[in-house]
């Protein structure tokens, strides 16, 4: 039953989800730009391959955001920037409701964390919901407006934003260890 719901999930254009370290596992190499920009679309627009003025359109929209440039380039040649670039916004262009992000700044350094941040919060801007998957707890409060904990017992915990200083910083983990301790 809980494989049958994972992979009904998965098919939901709905959701989306955006895998730990995506520049090396979310891009489709020996495809196109386009393609791996459009590989989203195929299941709501089945003629996405074949209709040039649909992706000419897409491309014209996503110019601004992604360079003109890209377009025409291998994908194996891209930078990490562009490449990131190529994967969020072939989520934004999926539309789904929720993207679930498997630890989002894993591996990255800090001009990689702020591009990511930013491409994130493209996501909020345009009303899509972002669950942040992480072990690293200041990054994932930098963009959320409420943190969920999960207690060994199965326990939800809500923390909204205004109560976020009192997270503990240092060892954001650590009642997990501590059955009953409180926050």
């Amino acid at each position: 039953m809980i494989e049958k719901l994972q992979t009904d999930i998965i098919k939901d254009e709905k959701a989306a989800i955006i895998q730990e370290s995506p520049t090396s596992s979310m891009i489709f190499h020996g495809l196109s730009y386009m393609d791996n920009l459009c590989m989203s679309l195929s299941r709501r627009m089945g003629n996405i391959w074949k209709n040039n003025s649909i992706r000419g359109s897409i491309r014209r929209e996503y110019e601004d955001i992604l360079g003109e440039e890209v377009f025409d380039m291998k994908v194996e040649n891209l930078s990490e920037k562009q490449k990131y670039q190529l994967i969020y916004s072939r989520v934004m262009l999926q539309n789904p409701q929720i993207v679930y992000c498997i630890k989002p700044f894993k591996g990255a350094d800090l001009a990689h964390r702020i591009h990511i941040w930013k491409l994130l919060e493209m996501l909020l801007d345009r009303g899509i919901t972002v669950v942040d998957i992480s072990l690293n707890l200041s990054d994932s409060l930098s963009l959320a407006d409420r943190l969920l904990m999960i207690e060994h017992d199965g326990t939800v915990r809500e923390i909204p934003k205004e109560n976020f200083a009192f997270v503990p910083r240092n060892v954001p983990w650590g009642t997990f260890y501590r059955v009953g301790t409180p926050l």
